[in-house]
């Protein structure tokens, strides 16, 4: 009869524990095959029995506090930084927040969403272009502020 484990015998479970706990403390396959007469493979074999009969460990609870202290930071820095990228045009803030985002999503396994690239630099050009759209995009608002009639 074979047990759902792939264990034949409890004289076999015996002897995988056996070799499981020497190679956790650092024999290596080879020297338990010849201290117990087996091969290589039957070690090996042996080893994966006894892997398939551990539990599946949940994830640390530190790994957790860390994962949530880094995704805390992470929103942190977002929250601060989003209003200068969206609002004032900051290229320095939009790349940081981009960054972020690529960071907290590899972070929650959102493989997709990792995939944000940053833009290149802006040309000297693209930067000149920025400002005199600024200067114009105020330059109207303050005509707009001006032709209103005040409450």
């Amino acid at each position: 009869m074979v047990r759902p484990s792939g264990i034949s015998s409890p004289k076999t479970a015996e002897r995988d524990t056996a070799l499981w706990l020497a190679w956790l403390d650092g024999s290596t396959q080879t020297t338990l095959a010849a201290a117990h007469g087996m091969t290589q493979q039957a070690v090996s074999d042996a080893l994966r029995r006894s892997r398939g009969t551990l539990p599946v460990p949940d994830y640390p609870r530190t790994r957790m506090a860390g994962l949530t202290d880094a995704l805390a930071r992470l929103d942190a820095i977002i929250e601060r930084h989003w209003p200068s990228a969206i609002r004032d045009g900051d290229i320095d803030a939009g790349r940081l927040v981009l960054d972020c985002l690529a960071t907290r999503s590899k972070l929650l396994g959102h493989p997709t969403l990792a995939v944000i690239r940053r833009p290149p630099d802006p040309t000297p050009e693209q930067l000149a272009r920025l400002e005199l759209a600024r200067a114009r995009n105020a330059a109207r608002l303050a005509q707009v502020k001006g032709a209103l009639p005040c409450p």
